[in-house]
C-alpha cells in the first residue's frame, strides 16, 4: 500500500528552526500509514522571476486532499506584542514584523500556479494554509486576549496541540482553503505522476503492458521514450535534497546518477544563487551531455528564465583534469595556485595516475585557495590510484577537491563535497571509493558516521544506494555483472561482492552462503529493480553473441545489420545505435592495446562508409573523418546522422537504445584481466534496449575462446545466476563504510 514520501529538502541550523523540526516530527508521526502523498521540509519554489523564491516550511501534497502549507513562527508568547489582521507586531525577535498567514498564502498560490500549467491539473488542486505556533500554548494565546476564533485570526495549531490525532484534526478541518478546487480530489495514477512532477521532478511510470501492435524495433522505442527520464521515489528524494556535509551516493550502472547529480546541482544554484558550485566529471566527452541535463533542470524550476553559463557563471561543468581550451577542477585550483607546478619529469602511468600525481604535487607545494561551496563528482570510481600517488592516506584528487571548498558554517570544517559511483564500472582502478578510502580511515570514519551517526540532523543521509536499474534492462544488466566479475568462470569468480547485503544493496535477491567457499550461490535480479519494460515489449534475445571466423566476415555482417535497422526498422545512426570497440587501457604502458583498439575503430569506420553509412568517431571536427591532433573536437560524441564508433574510453557515461560491441577477442586472450572485463560490464550497460556482442575466433585454432562458452553460459540465464561460490581471486567489493570498527575487549 502507497504512504507517504517524507523528504527533508535542506537543513539551515538557523533561528527558529528548532521549532519547524518539532512541527516535521509531529507531522511524519502523525501522517504515516494515513494514505498517499508527499510531505517536505524547508521545500523551495522558483517562479518566473527567478529572483523569487518560495520557501514553505512545511510542505503536504495529498493525493486526495491536495496541498497544504504550515508556515510555522518559533517565538515565545511574551515576544508578540500585537496582531493586527495579518500583521504580527513582535519583540525581542529576529525581525519587528510577522504576516504568516499571507506568507503562507503566497507560497501556497505559487505551487497552484505551477499546478495549473498543466492540463491534467488545471483548477482541480484543493489548496490550505495553517500557522504552527510550536512554542505557545493555547491557553497562553488566549491568556493574552488573542481570540481563536476572531475573524482576522488564522487557522492556529499550537504546541501543545501536536498529539497524532489533534494534528490530523487541524490538517483536516482547520487548515484554512484558499482555493477549494475539485471535491472530492479524485487523481488518477496518470494525474498522480504529474502532480509528483511538479513538486520533486518526476516519478516512474507503470512498466506498460505490451499492445498487440509491437512489431517492430522502433515501437517499442515509442514506448520506450515514455519511461526514459523520470525519477522514481528514491532518486527525486536524493535530487532535491541539499546535505550540510560530504555524501556518497552508491548506484547501479543505470540508476540514474548522473541525472541525479545534475538534478541536485540545478537545485543547489536555484536555491542558493551566490554560492560557487562546480560539477565534475571524469569522461571528458560529457561536456555534451551534462550541460543539456543542467538545462532541462534549471528551465524547468525557472519555467524556461534562466540561461545559465557553464563556463563564467555560478554553477561550473569542469572536467576533472581541464586542457589548454577549457578549464577542469585541476586546472582551474592549479592557475589559482600560481601556475604550473611541474617540477620534475612528466608523470606516468593512466590518466588518473597522472591526474592524482598532480594534484598531490599541487597540494604539497602551493596553498589550496577555498572557492566553492559545494563540488559535486560524478564516475567517482575513475579518480582513485594506489597508495603512493595519496597524500596523508588520502586520495589526491578528491582531496583537492576538499581543500577547494569552504565549510559550511563558520563553527566547522566540514565541507559539502558529494560524489557519485558505481565500482563496477572503473576502468583504471581496482578501488572502491568509500569514505575511507577517499579520506582515510580516520577522516573517513568521523565523515562517514560511523562514530557520529549515519545520517545529517533532519534525516539526510550521509550515504545513500541506488540499486534500481532504469537504463538497461534485466538480462543486458545481469550478464554484464556476470561477466564483468566473472561469475561463471569455471574456476572461480574474479571479483565480485562478498556479503548478502551488498548484492541486495545492488538489487538483487540471494541465497547461499559467502561466508564459506564451495557453496552453492544463487541471485536473482527481480523486475521491480530493473524495471525497464524492454523484456516485455520484445520477445526476442534482448543480448546477442556471434563468435566470427574472420575480421572482414564480422565487419561487413555488422555493417549490413545496421544498415537494416536505419533502413527498416526505423532507428536513427545517432543516439539510437552506438557501436563500441573493447581492448586497450588508456595508458602509455598498454600503447600496443591501444594502437589495436584504435586499428579496430579505424577499420570498422571503413567498413561502414563503403557500405554507405556515416560515421562519427568521438573527438572528430565532422562526420566519416578520423580523430587528429588537428581536427579534434574533444567535447563532442554524438554528430546527427551518423553512428558513432567509439572506443570504451570514450563512450562511458554515454547510452544507446541498441549498442554494437566488437573486440572481445582482446578480452578473451587475458580472460583474467579484470580491467578488461570491466571493459566489458561498461560497454553492456550503455544499453537501453539491445546488444549485439561479437569477437573473432582464435586466429591459430580457429575455435571459441574459453570466454566465448562462458559468455553463452551466462546468456542462458537470464536473470537468474547460479554458481559455486570462491573468494574472488582479484578483488572482494566490501562497502567499507558499512563495516562496524572492531571493539577491543580486555
Amino acid at each position: 500500500m502507497a504512504d507517504w514520501e517524507f523528504i527533508v529538502s535542506e537543513v539551515f541550523g538557523g533561528p527558529g528552526e528548532d521549532g519547524e523540526r518539532l512541527i516535521w516530527e509531529k507531522v511524519t508521526q502523525a501522517l504515516k500509514g494515513t494514505g498517499e502523498g508527499i510531505a517536505c521540509l524547508n521545500y523551495t519554489y522558483f517562479n518566473r522571476d527567478r529572483q523569487l523564491r518560495y520557501q514553505p516550511d512545511v510542505l503536504l501534497v495529498n493525493r486526495d486532499q491536495g496541498i497544504t502549507v504550515i508556515e510555522v513562527k518559533s517565538f515565545a508568547i511574551d515576544q508578540l506584542v500585537e496582531i493586527r489582521a495579518n500583521q504580527w507586531e513582535m519583540q525581542n525577535f529576529y525581525t519587528r514584523y510577522l504576516y504568516p498567514f499571507r506568507q503562507g498564502e503566497n507560497q501556497l498560490r505559487q505551487i497552484l500556479r505551477s499546478c495549473d500549467r498543466r492540463k491534467a491539473l488545471r483548477g482541480r488542486m484543493p489548496g490550505r494554509v495553517l500557522v504552527a505556533l510550536p512554542c505557545v500554548t493555547r491557553d497562553e494565546w488566549q491568556a493574552r486576549g488573542f481570540d481563536v476564533d476572531h475573524p482576522t485570526c488564522p487557522p492556529l495549531i499550537f504546541g501543545d496541540e501536536l498529539g497524532r490525532r489533534s494534528l490530523r484534526d487541524a490538517l483536516e478541518y482547520r487548515a484554512l482553503p484558499i482555493e477549494r478546487g475539485e471535491q472530492p480530489l479524485n487523481l488518477s495514477n496518470t494525474d498522480w505522476r504529474e502532480l509528483r512532477h511538479v513538486i520533486v521532478g518526476g516519478s516512474r511510470p507503470v512498466v506498460p503492458v505490451p499492445p498487440p501492435s509491437i512489431q517492430s524495433r522502433s515501437d517499442v522505442l515509442s514506448t520506450l521514450q515514455t519511461f526514459i527520464g523520470e525519477f522514481d521515489q528514491q532518486q527525486a528524494k536524493i535530487g532535491i535534497q541539499i546535505p550540510p556535509g560530504p555524501q556518497r551516493i552508491r548506484g547501479i550502472a543505470g540508476s540514474g546518477k548522473t541525472l541525479l547529480l545534475c538534478q541536485k546541482a540545478a537545485r543547489m544554484h536555484l536555491q542558493h544563487p551566490d554560492w560557487d558550485i562546480a560539477l565534475v566529471f571524469f569522461t571528458r566527452s560529457l561536456y555534451q551531455l551534462v550541460p543539456e541535463i543542467l538545462r532541462t533542470w534549471l528551465h524547468e524550476w525557472s519555467n524556461g528564465e534562466l540561461e545559465p553559463d557553464f563556463v563564467n557563471g555560478k554553477l561550473k561543468v569542469l572536467h576533472a583534469w581541464g586542457a589548454r581550451d577549457r578549464a577542469g577542477l585541476y586546472s582551474l585550483l592549479r592557475n589559482q595556485a600560481g601556475g604550473s607546478v611541474l617540477t620534475s619529469a612528466p608523470v606516468t602511468g593512466s590518466i588518473p595516475e597522472r591526474l592524482a600525481a598532480n594534484c598531490k604535487r599541487l597540494l604539497e607545494n602551493h596553498p589550496i585557495q577555498p572557492t566553492f561551496d559545494a563540488i559535486l563528482i560524478d564516475e567517482g570510481q575513475d579518480l582513485l590510484t594506489r597508495e603512493t600517488l595519496q597524500i596523508e592516506d588520502k586520495q589526491a584528487i578528491y582531496w583537492l577537491a576538499w581543500q577547494a571548498l569552504r565549510p559550511v558554517n563558520p563553527h566547522s570544517d566540514i565541507r559539502r563535497l558529494i560524489w557519485a559511483y558505481d565500482e563496477a564500472q572503473s576502468l583504471d582502478s581496482l578501488k572502491v571509493p568509500s569514505y575511507r578510502e577517499v579520506f582515510g580511515t580516520e577522516l573517513g570514519a568521523l565523515l562517514s558516521g560511523q562514530r557520529t551517526g549515519g545520517s545529517y540532523p533532519g534525516g539526510i543521509q550521509k550515504s545513500e544506494v541506488m540499486k534500481r536499474c532504469y537504463r538497461t534492462p534485466g538480462p543486458i544488466l545481469v550478464a554484464a555483472h556476470a561477466l564483468g566479475m566473472g561469475l561463471l568462470r569455471p574456476t572461480g569468480m574474479l571479483s565480485g561482492f562478498t556479503t548478502q547485503q551488498d548484492w541486495q544493496q545492488m538489487g538483487y535477491e540471494v541465497e547461499g552462503d559467502f561466508r564459506r567457499s564451495h557453496q552453492p550461490i544463487k541471485l536473482h535480479r527481480p523486475p521491480e529493480n530493473s524495471p525497464n519494460p524492454v523484456p516485455q515489449l520484445w520477445q526476442q534475445p534482448l543480448l546477442e553473441f556471434e563468435a566470427y571466423s574472420d575480421r572482414a566476415i564480422q565487419f561487413n555482417a555488422i555493417a549490413k545489420r545496421l544498415r537494416h535497422h536505419i533502413d527498416e526498422e526505423g532507428l536513427q545512426p545517432s543516439r539510437d545505435l552506438l557501436v563500441i570497440v573493447l581492448g586497450g587501457a588508456e595508458t602509455e604502458e598498454s600503447s600496443q592495446r591501444h594502437s589495436a583498439s584504435f586499428e579496430l575503430q579505424r577499420q570498422f569506420a571503413q567498413t561502414l562508409r563503403s557500405h554507405g553509412i556515416d560515421y562519427y568517431l568521438p573527438g572528430a571536427s565532422t562526420t566519416n573523418q578520423p580523430t587528429t591532433g588537428m581536427n579534434q573536437n574533444v567535447d563532442t560524441f554524438w554528430m546527427s546522422g551518423a553512428i558513432t564508433v567509439s572506443r570504451i574510453h570514450r563512450a562511458k557515461g554515454h547510452e544507446a537504445k541498441f549498442v554494437y560491441i566488437l573486440g572481445l577477442e582482446s578480452v578473451a586472450q587475458q580472460e583474467d584481466n579484470l580491467l578488461l572485463r570491466n571493459q566489458l560490464f561498461v560497454a553492456l550497460t550503455r544499453s537501453q534496449a539491445w546488444v549485439h556482442l561479437s569477437g573473432i575466433k582464435d586466429a591459430h585454432t580457429y575455435s571459441d575462446y574459453l570466454l566465448y562458452d562462458e559468455v553463452r553460459r551466462v546468456i542462458a540465464s537470464g536473470t537468474t545466476l547460479r554458481f559455486t561460490y570462491r573468494k574472488p581471486s582479484q578483488r572482494s567489493l566490501v562497502d567499507e563504510d558499512e563495516i562496524e570498527p572492531l571493539v577491543a575487549v580486555n
